[in-house]
C-alpha cells in the first residue's frame, strides 16, 4: 500500500469526542491529543519516518495508532461529561409509585364534572356542567387544577390569572380552583363572598361541580394525596400557604405538577400552547 491509499483510509476516519467530531483529511491536518508527560517529539518522529516509507506502511499499525486515539478521546470525553450516577432502587419505586397514582388520577379526573361558563340564548353567561373528559375530547381543553387547604391560596391564584388575562384570550385551557379539607378528605364549597366576586366570571375559569357526595369525595381524596405527597417532600408548609397545581394536557395525560404560586408562562410551556 503507498502514502496515497493510506492517506486515503485516514480521509474516511472520525474521531469522536463529546464537544465535536474531528475528521483527519490529509496528513498535515492530523491533530493527536497527547497524555499528560508524553513527548511530542516521539510522535513527530513516528510521522517522519512514516512519511519516509513510501510504500511501506503497515496497516496494522495504522489501525492500533487510530484505535488508541480513539480510545484516548472516550477517556477525556467521559472525564469532562461525566456520567449521572445510577438511581437508587428506593428511586426507581418512588418513580414507579408516582406513574401509577398518576394513571389513577386521571382515570378519575375524566370522570369529575366542572362547569364552564357559556352564552346563553338571551346573550347572558350562565355556567354549564360537563365531565372532564368530554371537555378534553370535545373541546381540546387543557386543564391547571389549583388546590388548596386555604381559600387565600386560590384567591392569589385569581388575581394572578386575572393579571394574565390577555395571556388566555387565545389558549384552550382551563383554570379550576379547588378547595378542599384534609380533615375531612373532602371537596370544600368556596365562600359566599368569593363566588359573587368577578374573579369567577373570567373566561377560562372552571368549578368543580359535583353530583353528590360521592364526588366532593372523589375530588378531595385525589388532592389529599397531593398534598400528602408535597408534605413528605418537605414543601408542606408552602403548599399550606399557596397551594399546588395538577397540569392536565388535552389528552387526559398528567404532565406536571407544581407547589407555589403560578407562573403562567412555564404552565403554557408545559402544556405546549
Amino acid at each position: 500500500m503507498d502514502v496515497k491509499q493510506a492517506a486515503s483510509r485516514f480521509r474516511h476516519l472520525r474521531l469522536a469526542s463529546g464537544l465535536a467530531v474531528l475528521t483527519v483529511w490529509h496528513w498535515s491536518h492530523i491533530v493527536f491529543l497527547l497524555p499528560r508527560g508524553k513527548n511530542i517529539c516521539n510522535y513527530k518522529s513516528r510521522a517522519s519516518l512514516v512519511s519516509r516509507q513510501a510504500g511501506g506502511i503497515d496497516p496494522e499499525r495504522l489501525k492500533q495508532e487510530a484505535a488508541a486515539t480513539e480510545g484516548f478521546l472516550k477517556a477525556v470525553t467521559d472525564f469532562f461529561r461525566p456520567q449521572a450516577p445510577e438511581p437508587s432502587q428506593e428511586e426507581i419505586n418512588a418513580v414507579e409509585r408516582r406513574e401509577k397514582a398518576s394513571i389513577q388520577a386521571e382515570k378519575v379526573l375524566r370522570e369529575l364534572r366542572l362547569s364552564v361558563l357559556v352564552n346563553g340564548e338571551d346573550g347572558e353567561p350562565l355556567r354549564r356542567s360537563a365531565p372532564i373528559g368530554i371537555l378534553q375530547s370535545l373541546g381540546q381543553q387543557h386543564l391547571a387544577l389549583f388546590a388548596g387547604v386555604q381559600e387565600q391560596a386560590l384567591r392569589d391564584v385569581l388575581l394572578s390569572m386575572r393579571l394574565s388575562a390577555k395571556d388566555f384570550a387565545e389558549r384552550n385551557i382551563l383554570v379550576a380552583p379547588v378547595l378542599i379539607s384534609m380533615e375531612e378528605g373532602s371537596l370544600v364549597d368556596l365562600s359566599p363572598q368569593l363566588m359573587k366576586s368577578k374573579l369567577l366570571s373570567q373566561v377560562g375559569l372552571a368549578l368543580p361541580s359535583p353530583d353528590d357526595d360521592e364526588d366532593r369525595s372523589s375530588w378531595g381524596q385525589l388532592f389529599v394525596e397531593e398534598f400528602v405527597e408535597a408534605q413528605e417532600q418537605g414543601v408542606w408548609e408552602q403548599a399550606q400557604d399557596q397551594g399546588l397545581a395538577v397540569l392536565v394536557n388535552k389528552n387526559g395525560k398528567i404532565v406536571r405538577r407544581g407547589v407555589g404560586r403560578p407562573d403562567w408562562q412555564i404552565i403554557f410551556n408545559e402544556l405546549g400552547i
